[in-house]
C-alpha cells in the first residue's frame, strides 16, 4: 500500500512523502505538489524537508554500490502495521 492510500499518514505527511518521492524521482516537484505541501508546512520546513530527502538520496547512492543492506525498518514498519 502506497502512502496516499495508507490510513497511516496525516495529510502533512502524504504531503511531504509526495514531495520527497517528486524530488526523488524527477529531480522537481510539480507546482501542484508544492502548493499543497506550502499549505501545511513553512518555507523553513521545506527546506528541511528537502535537506533530509537529498540526505537520504545520497546513502542510498553510496550504500547500493557498496552492497550495505537495508537496517531493517521496513520489515519493523510491515510487522507493526500486521500487529492487531
Amino acid at each position: 500500500m502506497s502512502h496516499r492510500a495508507s490510513p497511516l499518514f496525516e495529510e502533512e505527511e502524504r504531503a511531504a512523502l509526495a514531495y520527497a518521492e517528486g524530488a526523488t524521482r524527477n529531480k522537481q516537484a510539480s507546482d501542484e505538489t508544492i502548493a499543497n505541501l506550502r499549505k501545511h508546512f513553512t518555507e523553513r520546513e521545506i527546506v528541511e524537508i528537502t535537506l533530509l530527502n537529498t540526505i537520504q538520496n545520497f546513502y542510498n547512492l553510496t550504500n547500493l554500490p557498496l552492497g550495505i543492506g537495508s537496517d531493517t525498518l521496513r520489515a519493523f514498519g510491515q510487522a507493526k502495521v500486521r500487529a492487531p
